[in-house]
């Protein structure tokens, strides 16, 4: 699924921690243990991995958001001969936060939509819903984890599904976000403010 948006080092990258984390394992527990790790990197807003073409930085970054864990969960669920396509879900950050303190909402102010990333694989014949967005180290502070997934059920998306929108390739979901950040304004400090509460709430759970 990436071959067409990354150096032959990076897939290099990709494909080395491919194997380190299904080195013994049979196709079930390969694909859990896929999604664990990827799960377990602290969910936040970082830029500087938000781009198909430096997603392979994500394993030496303290923090991902939904982008770049289910481009490399599509890439490596491939490797594992499974069928996957992209999926995209359009969601409000006024909607999402509402049970977030008021500082965090007003932040969110009137910002436009967004699109949210997972997967969908097709597994004993069956498409199912495969989200790793969230980390399990927010379960304490109420936040839903799928952090016990068997491999084979649905997963519960980090983002209420009201529209689902599916892609065959990575250049297809490219071209929505195009149409998204067309009207998108400047985001960049609400997302420093919402990586710190977050972050926060990790702390205080310890």
């Amino acid at each position: 699924m990436l071959k067409n948006h990354l150096t032959k080092k990076q897939l290099e990258v990709i494909d080395e921690k491919f194997i380190e984390w299904t080195i013994g394992l049979g196709k079930t527990d390969a694909r859990i243990n896929i999604f664990n790790n990827l799960l377990n990197i602290p969910y936040g807003i970082n830029l500087n991995i938000h781009d198909v073409k430096n997603c392979s930085r994500i394993f030496d970054e303290k923090i991902a958001h939904c982008i770049p864990k289910h481009f490399i969960l599509a890439h490596m669920f491939q490797k594992l001969g499974i069928e996957v396509r992209l999926i995209s879900i359009p969601f409000n950050w006024n909607s999402l936060l509402k049970d977030f303190p008021k500082q965090i909402r007003r932040r969110a102010g009137d910002l436009p939509d967004s699109l949210h990333l997972a997967c969908e694989c097709k597994i004993n014949n069956r498409w199912i819903l495969v989200d790793c967005s969230l980390d399990s180290k927010l379960k304490a502070a109420g936040f839903h984890i799928n952090d016990d997934w068997d491999g084979y059920s649905d997963t519960i998306p980090a983002v209420v599904p009201n529209q689902i929108l599916r892609h065959n390739t990575v250049d297809e979901r490219l071209e929505l976000e195009k149409k998204f950040s067309a009207r998108n304004c400047d985001k960049v400090q609400f997302f420093d403010f919402l990586n710190r509460y977050l972050d926060q709430l990790r702390t205080s759970m310890l």
